[in-house]
């Protein structure tokens, strides 16, 4: 029998096919790369690297064109941009992927200038799967240390609970003893048992039944499946609307967009740089749409896809992410060369103010990948993707707070990737367990189900109604009142 092993991601148990490089955790969606050990033995003569590989633990594969983009990004001595790069699109560490890069920038060194790039790709996909052995090693090692301190653990608290079972026994015993004994109902028998219940007698013996709390929002309607037809998808992971009700959904490789109108009904769609990937999307209520893609942010007319020109700033390059603000602007996240700024812009594409080390002023540490979501009184939320934390600016640009924080707790975050704000300024965060809603001070509120799998991309519309981006579908969402 084939050896099975865990998914990175979610802990299931995952079960290679054959010699396939990689396998579909059918609990999370993840794509988890096979490790040389647990293929199967290839026929002599078959191909070791396809058009696209799968990497550690990865929800996507490298393309090509993504590998030449990396390639390109540490050529231009923008090797912080090339980890960034392979991190989101890995889901690797940073300590791993910048080992993948280091790995990658000997390699273009002593490729030279040259190079045909067709070579080059196949080199630099068999660089980046070189590590994975090693990672896959050292992740189990980690795991095997887990278990045991889990276990010394989980011993030291029996110890300590023993006194409070024998404690928790004898006064059922009591309770029991007392039921059988009134000739009443068991509430009543408990309001007889002597330092019990000290204030039984204001408990009613009516207790009404306990209701679960109703998720904070409810799916409307869904749209698309997997696919490459009209309205279908492979990787939808960015959303935008405008005040026409018109859907725009970008897919993050290939470089479609589709529009769709309000009420999910397929319109058309045009095409972006098909080899880069798509990073950021955002509409202006004019139907103006900005695409992020190779660092900059390209405006294209929502309606026919017609490009109009590049958003450009003195000193700036390098955009992360994009989101339209309720006064016709922009807000970019800056990313590259150490920076995490957040750039805003008016309505005829002038910047008007940054904050600079948005996120690394307050940790000390230039963060990765940003997502931006602003509010109608111009407070800035930052979902800043490796501290999976939430931070919190206000239209004047100072601090306010943070909240989030790794973790399973409500209220914590794991693995979080979008950020949207709604007209009652609630903020609204996906992440691996769903849709996490808080006030607008960090105070968990609630959580959306059912908007499966995971929200890669959020924004409002003009009826407060949140549309979903869910790689191979788009999702409706109203609020519970």
């Amino acid at each position: 029998m084939a050896a099975t092993f865990d998914c990175p991601s979610c802990g299931a148990s995952l079960l290679p096919n054959g010699s396939d490089t990689h396998v579909v955790c059918k609990y999370c969606g993840k794509t988890v790369v096979v490790t040389s050990e647990l293929r199967a033995q290839r026929a002599p003569g078959a191909t070791v690297f396809p058009g696209s590989v799968v990497i550690g633990g990865a929800a996507d594969v490298f393309t090509r064109e993504q590998a030449l983009e990396i390639a390109r990004l540490i050529r231009a001595g923008q090797k912080i941009s090339a980890i960034k790069l392979h991190r989101e699109i890995s889901g690797m560490g940073l300590a791993e992927s910048k080992a993948v890069i280091d790995r990658m920038e000997t390699l273009l060194r002593n490729a030279g200038v040259g190079d045909r790039d067709g070579v080059l790709a196949e080199q630099l996909l068999e660089s980046m799967t070189a590590v994975q052995p090693a990672v896959d090693a050292a992740r189990g090692q980690a795991r095997r240390v887990g278990w045991i301190f889990a276990l010394v653990m989980l011993l030291v608290l029996a110890a300590a609970a023993i006194p409070a079972i024998i404690g928790w026994l004898t006064v059922s015993r009591a309770v029991d003893t007392v039921v059988s004994q009134v000739d009443t109902s068991p509430m009543q028998a408990l309001t007889d048992l002597p330092g019990i219940l000290s204030t039984a007698n204001s408990i009613s013996k009516n207790v009404p039944a306990v209701t679960p709390t109703p998720g904070f929002g409810q799916v409307l309607a869904s749209f698309g499946k997997e696919g490459i037809g009209a309205g279908m998808f492979q990787d939808a992971r960015s959303i935008a609307t405008d005040n026409q009700g018109r859907v725009y959904v970008g897919e993050y490789t290939g470089g479609r967009v589709q529009v769709f109108d309000a009420d999910g009904t397929f319109l058309t769609q045009w095409m972006v740089d098909a080899e880069m990937p798509l990073r950021g999307l955002a509409a202006d209520r004019q139907g103006v749409v900005y695409v992020v893609q190779s660092g900059n942010i390209t405006r294209y007319d929502g309606k026919t896809g017609k490009m109009l020109g590049q958003l450009t700033a003195p000193g700036l390059g390098d955009y992360d992410d994009v989101t339209a603000t309720v006064d016709g602007g922009l807000a970019a996240a800056v990313g590259g060369a150490g920076r995490d700024d957040i750039a805003f812009f008016d309505a005829g594409g002038n910047l008007v103010r940054t904050i600079e080390g948005a996120i690394s002023s307050q940790t000390g540490a230039p963060e990765l990948v940003m997502r931006l979501a602003v509010d109608g009184a111009g407070n800035t939320y930052i979902l800043a993707r490796f501290e999976d934390s939430i931070f919190k600016y206000g239209p004047d640009g100072r601090y306010i707070n943070r909240w989030g924080g790794r973790g399973t707790q409500p209220g914590q975050l794991n693995a979080p990737y979008s950020i949207a704000v709604d007209g009652q300024g609630r903020v609204y965060v996906g992440d691996i367990h769903g849709i996490q809603v808080f006030d607008s001070g960090g105070r968990f509120l609630g959580t959306i189900e059912g908007a499966k799998p995971l929200a890669f991309g959020m924004v409002f519309d003009e009826n407060d109604e949140l549309l979903v981006a869910a790689r191979i579908q788009w999702h409706r969402v109203k609020m519970r009142e």
